[in-house]
């Protein structure tokens, strides 16, 4: 039996993104351009990384998302809540983008933090990745709204903002090892429990 996180005994559904051969790695910026170290082996990165500040509660720093570009195509790690879809519109601009430019958005895991914007990204076109066990919670977010509310109660348009469902055929599930590719950009899910 899963609980409205979509997690039951023993399993999880967190994830970790990252790009193959890059984990336990350092970054390095040099002219520019970005390089992970490990060991004596340096990949280079093609794209950049950049924080996205979503200003939670007035607080800058407190939630963010990550903007993963190659120049020309733009992922975005974690929606953030739906609260802060200005700030996210606002530090997608910096960058020169809009949340229209974004071709897909990866979830770590589903609490109002990380995904409770997901519905508003999609009614926007951008496709959300997400673990396979709580794909049905971005599509239907009644059960992770109904469990939320009774801890949050009168306070959750003000902490989270409006949650909204999104249409089945633009969230996709994943396992650990799976893959999002989106032009050079490629990300492996790793399922991290807990």
């Amino acid at each position: 039996e899963q609980d409205a996180h979509g997690t039951g005994p023993g399993r999880g559904s967190h994830a970790s993104w990252w790009s193959p051969g890059m984990d336990e790695c350092r970054e390095y910026r040099h002219e520019g351009a970005s390089s992970l170290r490990r060991g004596d082996r340096c990949l280079a990165m093609t794209g950049s990384i950049q924080y996205i500040a979503l200003d939670y509660m007035g607080v800058p720093g407190a939630i963010g998302a990550y903007l993963v570009s190659d120049g020309t195509s733009n992922v975005l790690i974690e929606a953030g809540p739906g609260a802060t879809v200005p700030a996210l519109e606002r530090g997608l601009g910096e960058h020169g983008l809009q949340v229209e430019d974004l071709h897909a958005c990866c979830l770590t895991h589903i609490h109002l933090d990380h995904a409770g914007a997901a519905g508003h990204l999609v009614r926007r076109g951008v496709p959300i990745h997400v673990h396979s066990f709580g794909a049905k919670h971005i599509i239907d977010p009644s059960k992770l709204l109904a469990s939320a509310t009774r801890i949050y109660g009168d306070q959750m348009d003000a902490l989270w903002g409006e949650l909204l469902p999104s249409e089945e055929t633009m969230v996709h599930g994943l396992d650990d090892g799976d893959a999002v590719r989106v032009g050079d950009i490629e990300l492996i899910a790793i399922e991290t429990p807990g």
